[in-house]
């Protein structure tokens, strides 16, 4: 049998040595060139088990390398479709959230440019309401400053071009005995000028005021005009207690124009011998005050 490379190395390296101890019967060489030798002879025993194990397994390992590397190349081709897939899906996401954005801004243009027309109309409609309630304060106003509701309009013919100082002047020389001087104002009449414009005439709705004011006295009472919302009455040989439920009577509350109609009242009567028409005069204004402020008829 033909001996390999390796083992005609070791049986010449026997030779060797069983010269050299022929030679030498010690020395440091003979027992390093022994342990050589025998290191060299476990490599080689170490070797042929090698080569014994891989020749005993080695066509069961390559086929499992052949299927190992099938698995192999198969993850990884599954693997690379799930990367392009995802490639994909991610490039139609892009395009997506692109035409996404696009229409974003879009409608964030339009509704930026809603906001600014908005806010254009409100402030014409501001505008407008502003300009809206100054032309109707100063209606409100040229129909209380200009009512064509004077005095000589409403009042009797003799007491035109009169203040309500003269009338009272004028009806003691006639009548002083029991004289009693009231003051009366419908209430919340700015807060109706509008209403009654709409469905009457101011004038009218004075007059008609007038001429109810004149009927709860029974026409006996002078009713004076002074003012807008303003009378005066007076009235003569009747107790005070006696014109007080009167004007009970006529400040009983009433519908009209979905309003309420009350009226505040103050009244007193002249004393005889101590009172001047100007301290009769401020003592009923005193009165009318007290009334509109505890909205209740004053006697003073």
């Amino acid at each position: 049998m033909r001996k390999s490379k390796e083992e005609r190395i070791i049986e010449h390296g026997d030779e060797i040595l069983k010269e050299l101890h022929k030679v030498y019967d010690e020395g440091i060489g003979i027992d390093e060139y022994y342990k050589l030798l025998k290191e060299y002879k476990k490599l080689n025993r170490r070797y042929e088990k090698t080569i014994k194990l891989a020749d005993n397994m080695g066509n069961g390992i390559m086929d499992q390398n052949d299927s190992l590397s099938d698995n192999l190349q198969y993850t990884i081709k599954i693997a690379r479709n799930k990367l392009l897939e995802n490639v994909s899906e991610h490039r139609k996401t892009k395009e997506s959230f692109g035409q996404n954005k696009e229409k974003i801004k879009k409608y964030e243009e339009a509704l930026s440019e809603s906001y600014s027309q908005n806010s254009k109309l409100q402030n014409k409609l501001n505008g407008y309401i502003k300009q809206y309630g100054e032309i109707s304060h100063s209606f409100n106003e040229e129909l209380k400053s200009t009512n064509p509701n004077s005095k000589t309009d409403i009042n009797p013919a003799e007491y035109k071009n009169m203040d309500i100082k003269r009338v009272i002047s004028l009806e003691l020389s006639k009548e002083s005995n029991r004289f009693v001087l009231s003051k009366i104002k419908l209430n919340n009449f700015d807060d109706m000028l509008e209403t009654i414009e709409e469905n009457s005439s101011v004038p009218n709705f004075i007059n008609g005021t007038y001429k109810y004011i004149k009927n709860c006295f029974n026409k006996n009472g002078i009713v004076f005009h002074d003012k807008n919302e303003v009378f005066y009455i007076i009235t003569t040989k009747q107790d005070l207690e006696v014109v007080k439920n009167l004007m009970t009577k006529l400040n009983v509350k009433r519908k009209v124009f979905n309003f309420t109609i009350n009226f505040s009242i103050g009244l007193t009567m002249f004393i005889e011998g101590k009172d001047t028409e100007e301290i009769l005069l401020r003592r009923c204004t005193n009165a009318f005050i007290d009334s509109e402020k505890n909205d209740k008829i004053v006697v003073k």
